[in-house]
């Protein structure tokens, strides 16, 4: 969770790398479109500068420099999000999470930090993407749950 606030572009690499390994490793049917790693720095680089130039112009804004630099920074920060959330959607699609595109924007604009963290931990982990585990309720009721 820290490593998300403070160099959110390292977790985003790692997640972008440990899915390129998994699309490399064959996957399933319904898998994202492979990416290079060219493809896959740039996003990294990209997101990083924006997430610096988010911090760099808010404390410019503070310092009184210009007030509509603070305006540009938020645009910076959504422009990081939609990055995070692509990486986010793409490893949904792979692991064939259930959710949309704009579940993973507005929790990537609100909740980066943790976002990072889990697409961080989806990649490395070793759950097969269509496992279905059988769950008992209290009541001795079946339930099946689906990772």
């Amino acid at each position: 969770f820290l490593l998300g606030i403070f160099a959110p572009p390292l977790l985003l690499y790692k997640s972008a790398l440990g899915l390129a390994e998994k699309q490399a490793a064959g996957g399933g049917a319904n898998m994202a479109l492979p990416s290079s790693k060219l493809q896959d720095l740039f996003l990294v680089v990209a997101s990083g500068l924006l997430y610096l130039a988010f911090w760099v112009l808010q404390i410019l804004a503070l310092a009184r420099v210009n007030r509509g630099l603070s305006g540009i920074g938020w645009a910076a920060f959504v422009a990081f999000a939609s990055i995070v959330a692509v990486v986010r959607h793409s490893i949904r699609l792979s692991y064939r999470i259930e959710g949309s595109g704009m579940e993973d924007f507005f929790v990537c604009l609100f909740f980066f930090p943790q976002a990072l963290a889990q697409m961080a931990k989806q990649v490395t982990s070793e759950i097969q993407p269509a496992a279905t585990l059988k769950a008992e309720s209290p009541g001795n009721a079946k339930v099946d749950i689906s990772l």
